[in-house]
């Protein structure tokens, strides 16, 4: 068995900024006269990467639905405008499963 090359993550990374498809870089590198294992590395090494961009903004984006979520019980329970009690119980709590339910997509998607 030989050694596997090693795997260039600058290239992957400058793959992956600009949202090329996994077949267009299969393409790509069979082009270049690589092999089918190392292509195959290749591609698990791109995915990868383009799954942690995803999870990362999932994250912030889940981060940012807890807090608004956090935010309308705070106010919900400090009621400081009576007449706004449902928009801020019902309105923004609703927008903040709404958020935290996208950034959970973006996690496991």
């Amino acid at each position: 068995m030989s050694p596997s090359p090693a795997i260039d993550n600058t290239v992957l990374r400058q793959w992956v900024e600009q949202k090329l498809p996994a077949e267009t870089v299969r393409t790509m590198l069979e082009e270049s006269g690589m092999d089918e294992e190392t292509i195959s590395q290749y591609l698990h090494q791109f995915k990868k990467l383009r799954g942690e961009k995803r999870q990362f903004t999932g994250f912030i984006i889940l981060g940012i639905g807890s807090f608004l979520g956090l935010l309308s019980t705070i106010i919900s329970l400090i009621n400081p405008i009576p007449e706004l009690f449902n928009v801020v119980l019902y309105g923004f709590t609703s927008v903040a499963l709404a958020v935290i339910f996208l950034g959970l997509y973006f996690i496991f998607e």
